[in-house]
């Protein structure tokens, strides 16, 4: 953020270089290096320093279907959002932030059950993730999706990213018990 583009200031730059010409008689020749009225434009592409979310933790209460309704797909979602505020330049074209995530998920929008097999734990279930136009949630950087521009503000911008979570059936006998997971984001920006 601190760092300006454009063209800098004409300059003079000047320095001596040395290199050691024989290992077995040491000696050294000396090069200067010298310019005069030089040009340089400075080019980046970061336009933030940082983005966050306000909350490290969204819990999202997922009720209690029952195993008739999740195995007949009937189990309800429920909505979830993160709200990321990224400080830095306001640039007139809002950069892409993305986001993907990492949980225990054998494919893109599905998420097994923590504890999955031990007892207490619901047999049969996942939590299948989805955004709010409907793609399945992605667990890998290429597949990151991009959030929803919201606003400016002084030095930030503001994104949102909306989603939506149920239970659904994995295959197998549905069993009652505890049917709990971690979803963990990652922002890509800049």
């Amino acid at each position: 953020m601190g760092v300006g583009k454009g063209d800098i200031t004409p300059f003079n730059y000047s320095t001596n270089f040395f290199i050691d010409t024989n290992y077995t008689n040491p000696s050294r020749a000396e090069f200067t290096i010298e310019g005069y009225n030089l040009h340089a434009t400075l080019e980046h592409n970061a336009f933030f320093t940082t983005c966050s979310t306000q909350k490290s933790t969204i819990d999202v209460n997922m009720g209690r279907p029952t195993a008739y309704d999740v195995k007949r797909g009937a189990a309800p979602d429920h909505g979830f959002s993160l709200d990321v505020v990224c400080e830095g330049l306001n640039p007139s074209i809002k950069p892409p932030v993305k986001v993907y995530f990492e949980g225990n998920s054998i494919q893109d929008g599905l998420l097994n059950l923590t504890g999955r097999g031990e007892a207490g734990v619901a047999q049969g279930v996942g939590i299948s993730l989805t955004s709010s136009k409907g793609a399945a949630l992605p667990f890998t950087q290429a597949k990151a999706l991009p959030l929803d521009w919201l606003a400016s503000g002084a030095g930030t911008e503001m994104y949102r990213f909306v989603g939506s979570a149920r239970y659904v059936a994995t295959g197998g006998k549905i069993t009652a018990g505890k049917a709990d997971s971690i979803l963990t984001y990652i922002l890509e920006y800049n």
